[in-house]
């Protein structure tokens, strides 16, 4: 096996789990202080719904979009590589609750009046 190969299962092990975290975060954080949302958990649940839905062509879109171009180049390799490729971009890595049910809220949910 060579070193491309660990690289890959490292990336799709550890490192998507660790990007997953940093979408939903990052999600959750646009929710409440760009949009707006003065309501905590509808962020989260927004967020939460956002990543769950998100096709590997949106993930691509978004990271680049955050300026993590080689995140992005990663994930177009990987759906450029796969027999159907139409289907790997339709496909959404983070639909299973393993990357985001484990978010929570603790303390106030809504801002003070």
């Amino acid at each position: 096996m060579n070193e491309h190969a660990f690289y890959w299962a490292g990336y799709i092990l550890q490192g998507d789990t660790d990007l997953s975290s940093a979408l939903l975060m990052n999600e959750f954080y646009t929710n409440l202080l760009v949009m707006g949302i003065d309501n905590k958990l509808k962020a989260l649940t927004d967020a939460k719904q956002f990543i769950s839905q998100m096709t590997n062509r949106k993930k691509k879109d978004y990271l680049i979009k955050m300026g993590r171009t080689t995140d992005a180049l990663i994930v177009e390799s990987m759906a450029k590589g796969s027999k159907e490729k139409e289907r790997a971009w339709e496909y959404k890595p983070y639909e299973h609750a393993f990357y985001w049910a484990g978010y929570i809220l603790q303390g106030a949910i809504q801002r003070a009046p």
